[in-house]
């Protein structure tokens, strides 16, 4: 089973961690994730390379995309 893990991003100071968190113990179980803060990292690298930010919409149609 595929199980993407959402959750409060902005505004919180230890998202990384508990998303993290979540993703290893639905690992653990056999579920395979998908970890939005892996994929924002990614972007990031990505849209910096251009001296860019990437948008929220971004973000969202990448995590979209590995899901499926």
């Amino acid at each position: 089973m595929k199980i993407y893990i959402s959750g409060k991003m902005n505004g919180y100071p230890n998202y990384r961690d508990k998303f993290n968190e979540a993703e290893n113990k639905l690992r653990e179980i056999g579920c395979d994730t998908v970890n939005p803060c892996t994929i924002s990292d990614v972007l990031i690298q990505t849209f910096s390379y251009f001296n860019k930010k990437p948008e929220v919409s971004v973000f969202m149609r990448d995590d979209i995309i590995k899901t499926m």
